[in-house]
């Protein structure tokens, strides 16, 4: 439910839905990063 408010306010803002898109990508790929670097010490 946050997700989808702060994606409708992004869109309503003026950022496109593939700019949501690949933020949310590219967040997703940092994020797994850091739990594989976590779990690797």
């Amino acid at each position: 439910m946050c997700m989808d408010a702060h994606v409708h306010e992004a869109i309503k803002a003026g950022i496109s839905p593939q700019g949501v898109q690949s933020t949310i990508r590219i967040a997703a790929v940092i994020n797994a990063l850091a739990q594989a670097l976590f779990v690797g010490q």
